[in-house]
């Protein structure tokens, strides 16, 4: 009788530590903190585990480097300032190009070069 209880107490724990463990994983936290929240909390762990915030990084906006006289490099998409002509990072000239197109810009080029790299016919 003890036993089957038993069995049931760990198979339970066991099973809100893997759903806590994947709950942190989806917000970006570590898969340890939720899978101790569910083995030791149970079903409450798994909601203060649901509940934590999502820690993934927020990419920064274009406006916001507009606002501070900043500008993004078409090439290697550093912030310069938006008086360089010339790239620090990189060399490349910089003309004021909106964030859209830049990030296409590099797009393309990776795949121009990744087209470049094939080897010639005869090899």
């Amino acid at each position: 009788m003890w036993g089957t209880t038993v069995l049931v107490a760990v198979v339970l724990a066991l099973l809100c530590a893997g759903i806590g463990s994947y709950i942190s994983y989806q917000k970006g936290r570590s898969e340890a903190e939720g899978a101790l929240f569910g083995f030791f909390l149970g079903p409450l762990g798994l909601l203060i585990a649901a509940m934590l915030p999502t820690i993934y990084a927020q990419p920064a906006s274009y406006e916001r480097f507009q606002e501070n006289n900043a500008d993004i490099c078409p090439d290697c998409l550093s912030v310069v300032p938006k008086a360089a002509k010339k790239c620090r990072f990189c060399g490349s000239w910089i003309e004021s190009v909106p964030a859209e197109e830049s990030t296409q810009a590099q797009a393309e080029g990776v795949e121009s070069e990744q087209d470049s790299h094939e080897l010639p016919h005869g090899w």
